[in-house]
């Protein structure tokens, strides 16, 4: 990612579809070394989202969800 510009990295993802929902995962371009790089951001973003947002929708009765992966202000109250 060194390698380019910011400028030039905001118009690749814009091109893209990534700003507006309209991705098109078949454009060649995915294939690319910055496209990989783009990729695997989006992903780690969504992993991000994911792990910061399931402790708050989880009920602390959810038998997959360990006691120590709830927030606090979640635990030992009643549904």
């Amino acid at each position: 990612m060194e390698d380019y510009k910011d400028k030039e990295i905001d118009t690749f993802m814009e091109e893209l579809g990534v700003y507006d929902g309209e991705m098109d995962t078949s454009d060649p371009r995915w294939s690319t070394p910055l496209g990989s790089h783009v990729h695997a951001y989006l992903i780690r973003q969504k992993m991000t989202e994911a792990s910061v947002i399931l402790p708050y929708l989880c009920k602390p009765t959810d038998a997959h969800i360990s006691a120590d992966r709830i927030h606090p202000t979640l635990q030992n109250k009643e549904s």
